[in-house]
């Protein structure tokens, strides 16, 4: 499917921006500096009051846009170890919850405590290496303390606890590239340097692992977004394909793909917000396709 055959013909770029701002341009309203060097994602929330920026210097902004669009920051957000590539507001959820996700392995949500204006940390998904050396630490701990154990027996005992941690925590194995929740908030996707997908079910506000884990893609997952129909997750990745995911249970099943899709890593998936069998992707190699999703047999359709 080409770009014309989406009726995009104002232009390269922006389409219809001539009839969107006076004289044929955009007006910057607002400049918002903070970030210390690059800025990697922003993103506003379902409700429109708020957005969240993050960026190479680990932390995550958010700004409240305010009566008649004056930003103020609401609040800087630290606890990520390194930069936070992306971050994903949860659909349907009041007071709004963020989601954001880092080179340290880690995922992070983050929400204004209820009666205040303060936002704090609501919950840490580690990696899968940080929640196995935490829990071999506790459990050499309790094994001294209880005095009852050879050295030989409290190593069984921390690898043991190392092993089921890495397991239960669902974590990726390396960065996480980019996260996405379901449109109606119950679930959340992460994606990372591991070649993973990962899948999250919400318990109440908190993200607990559905054990899937989804071996995407032979390189890195760069992006994944979640179809407004709830039905499938598209993800893009470093061996330049894009594919296509139901999930289900404990894994999912791939419905499409195109290997390549481009001649270099695929960094952008977005899924059109009402025709939902379209798909747009970017790539390093310069370009950004159109695609159409045709589940009887024919996959994905540039």
């Amino acid at each position: 499917m080409s770009r014309e055959a989406l009726g995009s013909d104002a232009g390269a770029g922006w389409v219809g921006a001539r009839e969107r701002g006076e004289g044929g341009e955009w007006d910057c309203v607002a400049t918002l500096e903070g970030h210390e060097n690059e800025v990697k994602t922003v993103a506003w929330s379902p409700c429109g009051q708020y957005l969240g920026t993050c960026g190479r210097d680990k932390s995550v902004w958010v700004w409240d846009t305010g009566a008649g669009g004056d930003f103020e920051c609401a609040a800087v957000l630290h606890g990520h170890g390194a930069d936070v590539k992306h971050l994903a507001w949860r659909p349907r959820c009041d007071p709004p919850l963020l989601l954001s996700c880092s080179y340290d392995d880690s995922l992070r949500s983050w929400r204004e405590e209820r009666g205040t204006d303060e936002w704090a940390c609501l919950q840490v998904l580690p990696g899968a290496a940080t929640a196995a050396k935490d829990a071999a630490l506790a459990a050499r701990a309790a094994a001294k303390q209880s005095g009852a154990a050879s050295e030989d027996a409290v190593a069984e005992l921390a690898a043991e606890a190392a092993a089921a941690a890495a397991t239960r925590s669902g974590g990726h194995a390396s960065t996480v590239w980019a996260c996405a929740w379901h449109p109606d908030g119950t679930r959340a996707a992460s994606c990372g340097d591991d070649g993973a997908l990962r899948t999250w079910r919400c318990e109440g506000d908190a993200l607990v692992s559905d054990g899937a884990r989804l071996d995407a893609h032979s390189r890195a997952v760069f992006a994944c977004d979640w179809c407004l129909d709830g039905r499938h997750i598209a993800t893009g990745g470093g061996d330049d394909a894009l594919r296509v995911w139901a999930p289900c249970g404990q894994g999912g099943q791939l419905v499409a793909e195109a290997a390549p899709a481009h001649a270099s890593d695929v960094n952008s998936v977005a899924w059109h917000p009402r025709q939902h069998a379209w798909l747009a992707t970017g790539s390093d190699d310069g370009t950004v396709k159109v695609w159409e999703l045709r589940e009887a047999s024919d996959g994905m359709v540039e």
